[in-house]
């Protein structure tokens, strides 16, 4: 009888940390999702420019931010019944996403080498065919960073829009009704005073490598952390299964 109590007692406390992780895992699908959108929304211009687009990657996050909240809701119910079949089968799953997980947080870290190699050469290809081709992810590009060109502002003069050297109208620190943005020399003290004239290169790869850096890392946390439920889910079923036995035990004596 002592023995029997202790198992209930042991799957009462899994029961409890169980509950408490699952919790938490829906909440970090919730944080996942939002990453992937912020990701989908804030770096889609930077790697629109890049010769390496990775557009399907939020994708990837939001879809195992879905994953989890969905997942985490049916662990609720696998927990509250203490079904042992079931909660083998959410050690499974939870298995499954911390390898989608471990997978996407490493293609982060990966890619951003990826589209910093290749950020130079569609960044060379826009300004050549600016304003016909990328006008608007330039122009935003120039103004969100407060850049000009891809080294410096006088990388437009050797384009055929920089033709009397000339810079867009992105390019002015100031008003452009007020901005002289044509017939500019080499100089950038003096030009400083009406345009950026920092490039674009470098400030893309420092802003592209420490977000998704940080995505990143923020995805290989939330991996391990699974590791945690599937090891409570698994100990509950295997505790569980114990206590039908030894309830099995008793009424037979």
């Amino acid at each position: 009888m002592g023995r029997r109590l202790e198992t209930l007692a042991a799957v009462t406390c899994l029961k409890t940390l169980l509950m408490i992780f699952n919790i938490l895992f829906w909440i970090s699908g919730i944080i996942i999702i939002c990453i992937g959108i912020w990701a989908k929304v804030s770096l889609y211009i930077y790697t629109q420019l890049s010769t390496n687009n990775y557009a399907f990657t939020p994708y990837l996050l939001i879809g195992i931010g879905a994953l989890i909240i969905s997942v985490g809701t049916l662990g609720c119910c696998c927990t509250a019944k203490g079904n042992t079949r079931f909660l083998y089968v959410y050690s499974a799953v939870l298995l499954l996403i911390f390898i989608l997980e471990m997978i996407a947080g490493i293609s982060f870290y990966a890619k951003r080498h990826k589209i910093a190699n290749g950020f130079k050469l569609g960044l060379n290809h826009s300004l050549e065919h600016y304003p016909q081709e990328d006008q608007k992810s330039i122009d935003y590009l120039q103004k969100a960073l407060h850049c000009c060109g891809i080294s410096n502002y006088t990388d437009w003069f050797d384009t055929p829009f920089g033709f009397n050297n000339t810079v867009p109208l992105s390019c002015c620190s100031i008003s452009p009704n007020d901005c002289m943005h044509s017939s500019l020399p080499d100089d950038s003290t003096i030009v400083g005073q009406n345009i950026y004239t920092q490039g674009c290169h470098d400030k893309v790869i420092k802003f592209v490598n420490d977000h998704m850096a940080a995505i990143g890392a923020t995805e290989l946390s939330i991996a391990f952390f699974n590791i945690l439920g599937l090891l409570l889910s698994y100990y509950l079923a295997k505790t569980a299964l114990k206590a039908e036995y030894e309830n099995l035990d008793t009424d037979n004596n």
